[in-house]
């Protein structure tokens, strides 16, 4: 008859592990526990504490969670959640169920199934009402939701009180977004309404200004005066600006303005995407493709057939079937004879030459000789996977087999 002898082993030293920081030199620690079947391990439980950095304890290794020091508390859980200080005093009692982190100086506990707010002397501020919350305030808002509608709070002073819209975006530039019956307007961080619900569609603010929507069909950008410095009247627009310009469509042609309102390049492309980066764009008109500057001159013709925006100072084109790069210049710097191409991954590109794969570098040498089946498009690590003669592997940027499958 075999017997199982179970017991408790714990490690006679202070504590057994440091982990990571909780913040303003403070430090978890450790006491282990092990459990056991004879001499097998069985498996292995810990309880935490907080040492400063001269190693003294501040909090002894009595609790099963603690959480990050934020606005000077520390949430930590023994059976229930409550909150200690800097110096390890108990400040708030561990009597909830579930807590968050304070953030503006509240933090979201739940008690009996509901949800609600202290403040740091353990205050109810927000009463236990609300089936669930997002979390602790962040910049003022906190999203709640009872009996399965949500709303949002925002925090004046030492005030909290509902704001009464459908829908509060985050804060973004001192503004937030804000939806009722479809209208939209914005809010500024004491919740009042400084731009009113006119629109049927609003972005949050990005460089001091915002794209909205009137009419269902008609674009524009407003300040935070509530200004509209682009006129809403595009068919659409891009959500932001590249290099002080923003691209318009209007009656199915492109062109550009500027952050005043002022058309710089002509309503005159079929399309264009993807701004100025490198200082050029990108655009279509009938079936030819080119580049413009940020005055709208065509400085590289419309001569290609497809093409990409520029990366890196190279961009992607296709002409009369064949792929190639060019630089800003307009000058071809991979020759334009394969009949695939790829964008550049870790400093290559695959290339597919009479059914044959290959990479270049971004002078159009051949790096890696075209004698493979099938390339992945992108280097991951050094690494590329391809198939060669029925073989499937890795090969390195210099060609050479690093892995079989």
């Amino acid at each position: 008859m075999v017997f199982l002898i179970f017991s408790v082993v714990r490690i006679l030293t202070p504590y057994d592990y440091i982990s990571d920081p909780v913040g303003e030199g403070l430090s978890k620690i450790e006491k282990w526990k092990w459990y056991n079947f004879g001499i097998r391990l069985f498996g292995k439980s810990y309880e935490s504490g907080l040492i400063d950095e001269n190693k003294k304890v501040v909090l002894p290794a009595d609790y099963f969670e603690i959480g990050r020091l934020s606005e000077d508390m520390i949430r930590v859980f023994r059976g229930s959640f409550g909150f200690v200080n800097k110096e390890g005093s108990v400040v708030i009692p561990l009597e909830y169920d579930q807590a968050f982190d304070f953030s503006d100086g509240l933090a979201a506990v739940r008690k009996n199934e509901k949800w609600g707010f202290i403040n740091k002397t353990g205050k109810v501020v927000v009463p236990f009402e609300y089936d669930y919350v997002a979390e602790s305030f962040s910049r003022g808002l906190s999203r709640v939701e009872k009996n399965y509608k949500t709303s949002f709070l925002l925090k004046k002073g030492d005030e909290v009180v509902p704001l009464p819209y459908d829908f509060v975006d985050s804060i973004s530039e001192n503004f937030a977004r804000v939806k009722t019956n479809n209208e939209w307007g914005f809010i500024d961080t004491t919740g009042s309404l400084v731009i009113p619900m006119k629109y049927n569609h609003v972005y949050s603010f990005f460089g001091g200004l915002a794209k909205v929507r009137k009419n269902y069909n008609s674009w524009g950008f407003i300040d935070k005066n509530g200004t509209e410095v682009i006129p809403i009247k595009y068919d659409e627009t891009a959500d932001t600006f590249s290099e002080g310009l923003v691209w318009v469509r209007k009656d199915l042609k492109f062109g550009f303005v500027d952050r005043k309102g002022k058309l710089i390049v002509p309503l005159k492309y079929d399309y264009t995407i993807g701004g100025f980066p490198d200082g050029l764009a990108m655009v279509i008109k009938g079936e030819h493709v080119g580049y413009i500057n940020k005055k709208g001159k065509e400085v590289i013709p419309l001569q290609y057939d497809k093409a990409g925006i520029f990366v890196d100072g190279l961009a992607l084109v296709v002409k009369n079937g064949k792929s190639g790069f060019i630089n800003i210049n307009g000058t071809v710097v991979v020759p334009l004879k394969y009949d695939e191409a790829n964008e550049f991954s870790e400093g290559l590109a695959a290339v597919k030459k009479d059914g044959k794969y290959g990479f270049v570098d971004k002078k159009g040498k051949i790096i890696i000789p075209l004698e493979y089946d099938y390339v992945e498009n992108e280097f991951s690590e050094g690494l590329v996977a391809v198939e060669k003669d029925g073989k499937q592997g890795y090969i390195n940027k210099k060609g050479d087999w690093a892995s079989d499958k």
